[in-house]
């Protein structure tokens, strides 16, 4: 199985929209202002993320795994912070109708590389250890990421918690996450582990 992979452009956005939504049912909104985001020109990227998300980004992008037959199988995305040279991957996800055919891990394969061309010396994700992600958990295992931290409470999953995964693209032995969540966690989950921490806080005064 080999698939192809066209860039999320203003002539694709929207069937990758209903695309990554059914992906992503509960997070519609945060789909959107991830495409539109996308779409801007680069120089209004740093100012229009930093609104949205607290954080600057220096680039963000979006991608379609196109199958044999010239349908959308997946979508995966690169996001990057300013000042650092490590990206994120964004909205990776194959849709449902199509999992278990191996899409993922060919996605996923292409995300690295496609990464480490672009010259950044780190991959990183984040995930929840809810029970729906536990394939996806053990996928990112499989292909040699390495869990980073627990970062906190996962609000819509009971019991749950957000995990970080990392991958240097250099050889080295990948460095654990430093810096502010807000930058993997972008927009409601960033909010989400804000206000745990804030709720944590309290409790301890």
């Amino acid at each position: 199985m080999t698939n192809t992979y066209t860039p999320v452009t203003a002539f694709n956005a929207w069937n990758a929209y209903k695309l990554t939504k059914g992906i992503f049912p509960h997070d519609a909104a945060g789909v959107g202002r991830s495409f539109i985001a996308s779409l801007m020109p680069k120089a209004f990227l740093p100012f229009a993320s930093k609104l949205f998300s607290g954080v600057k980004l220096k680039s963000l992008d979006y991608f379609l795994a196109i199958d044999e037959n010239g349908e959308a199988v997946g979508v995966t995305g690169l996001y990057c912070v300013e000042g650092r040279n490590e990206a994120w991957v964004g909205w990776y996800g194959v849709a449902p109708a199509e999992r278990g055919q191996g899409y993922g891990k060919e996605l996923l394969d292409w995300t690295i590389r496609t990464a480490k061309q672009r010259g950044f010396d780190t991959l990183r994700l984040w995930t929840s250890t809810g029970d729906d992600h536990a394939h996806a958990n053990v996928l990112y295992a499989g292909r040699g990421f390495v869990k980073q931290e627990l970062a906190g409470a996962d609000p819509s999953h009971p019991n749950a918690r957000f995990v970080l995964y990392g991958m240097s693209l250099r050889g080295q032995p990948t460095e654990s996450f430093k810096g502010d969540l807000r930058e993997a966690l972008l927009g409601a989950a960033a909010r989400d582990i804000e206000n745990e921490r804030k709720r944590l806080s309290r409790n301890l005064t």
